[in-house]
């Protein structure tokens, strides 16, 4: 049987607990986002606006993934 050493057993599972971490990331950035589109759209419809609300919903998606993304950067990088 091939034995793989514990330490490359530790840096495979540190780059798949990354890798999953960081896609999970990107996934709830791009609900957020896409949620905060849905929603200007139906405000757009109810107030029958053009695209006002889309467009602060989707800045405001954006903004506000961005932030929850450092802010978890900042945080799993100082642990």
């Amino acid at each position: 049987m091939d034995k793989e050493n514990p330490l490359e057993q530790n840096k495979t599972s540190k780059k798949q607990v990354n890798f999953l971490k960081y896609t999970s990331m990107a996934t709830q950035m791009g609900m957020t986002i896409g949620l905060f589109i849905f929603v200007g759209l139906k405000l757009d419809a109810w107030l029958e606006t053009k695209v006002l609300f889309v467009l602060i919903g989707s800045l405001s998606g954006v903004g506000l993934s961005l932030y929850h993304f450092i802010r978890q950067a900042i945080s799993d990088n100082e642990s």
